[in-house]
């Protein structure tokens, strides 16, 4: 899903998307990305997940999905770029009935090996602090992520050619799709990353890139 950008466009940093099924550059560190937790906020009009609701909260949390079983069966998720430093997370509520979702998602970062790499991730209040979101079966809700890039002969930029979407409080990443500038999903796809900042889960697009 493609939203209209409505911040100040930002210094173009790179994001190779090419239709091959390898890729070069040099590996980094395996590890896992870092949680800090926070919240997310209403905005009026944007594209709304039909029969959210939600509750502001007064206090920053990353509140574990009420009303979910196993986190891997009960949503999928989508990466959509909108430009090539900024992409949206959608959140899809796969399991058959009304759960409850507050904070921000957790990106997981892989190499070609599929070993996790310790991308630095920075959690914001990005669109403003929020509410907890009722999402009801088959619902949606929205959080923005911006990265900064890296030079791939440079020790500290990661090279990743996999990311996978974990729901605020998750124990496991779910089923995580890609999706390119253009609307399509690329055979393979690379981000040469120096770090990441990952914005709150929000019941709309509008105004979400605000960063």
């Amino acid at each position: 899903m493609r939203i209209p950008a409505v911040a100040p466009v930002v210094s173009m940093l790179g994001l190779l998307a090419v239709l091959t099924a390898c890729g070069g550059g040099p590996q980094a560190t395996p590890a896992a990305v870092s949680p800090t937790p926070t919240t997310a906020v209403v905005s009026a009009g944007g594209t709304t997940s039909a029969g959210a609701s939600t509750t502001p909260s007064a206090k920053p949390k990353n509140t574990p999905a009420a009303g979910v079983g196993d986190t891997a069966k009960s949503f999928k998720a989508e990466l959509d770029m909108q430009r090539q430093d900024v992409a949206m997370v959608t959140l899809t509520n796969t399991s058959g009935h009304s759960v409850t979702v507050q904070g921000w998602p957790d990106l997981t970062f892989t190499n070609a090996h599929g070993d996790k790499l310790s991308v630095p991730a920075q959690k914001v209040e990005v669109p403003g602090p929020g509410p907890s979101i009722t999402v009801v079966a088959g619902g949606s809700v929205f959080a923005p992520v911006e990265w900064t890039e890296g030079d791939k002969a440079d020790d500290s930029t990661f090279v990743a050619d996999g990311v996978a979407v974990t729901p605020p409080g998750g124990k496991s990443p779910v089923d995580t799709k890609f999706v390119g500038v253009d609307g399509t999903t690329p055979g393979y796809y690379e981000f040469d990353l120096k770090s990441v900042k990952i914005g709150t889960f929000q019941p709309s697009t509008h105004n979400l890139l605000q960063f």
